[in-house]
């Protein structure tokens, strides 16, 4: 959980795209990030990335007490903001008080793209 996502991100991802799929990977690549940043709230608030739960370690809880941690951190002090790839992680992240905001028209092929907020709150 950081304040804002950092560019440094978005070029990694880049750098890692580009080798893979050539100009056209990182032009859909650019088109999706453009959606996902006028997505996001305007609002100070605090972006969670990504979170990856091994397969093998998936339904144990992990994923949801690694991101119960970092909200611990970031507090009653912001809002916090996600994209979710996977439908089937909605309802943990609803469980942490994340609520569905949108969902992204992205390219073909793409996944699809929720968006989902929290309200600047206390974790217990």
């Amino acid at each position: 959980v950081r304040p804002d996502p950092p560019i440094v991100n978005e070029l990694l991802i880049g750098a890692a795209v580009f080798p893979a799929g050539g100009l056209p990977a990182l032009r859909r690549l650019l088109c999706i990030s453009a959606q996902m940043g006028a997505a996001r709230p305007a609002e100070p608030h605090y972006y969670l990335f990504a979170v990856g739960v091994r397969r093998r370690s998936q339904g144990r809880g992990f994923g949801g007490r690694l991101i119960a941690e970092g909200l611990k951190m970031a507090g009653a002090a912001a809002p916090a903001y996600l994209e979710c790839s996977n439908p089937m992680n909605e309802p943990l992240y609803m469980r942490l008080g994340f609520e569905r905001r949108s969902m992204l028209d992205l390219p073909a092929g793409a996944p699809p793209l929720s968006t989902m907020a929290r309200a600047a709150r206390a974790v217990a």
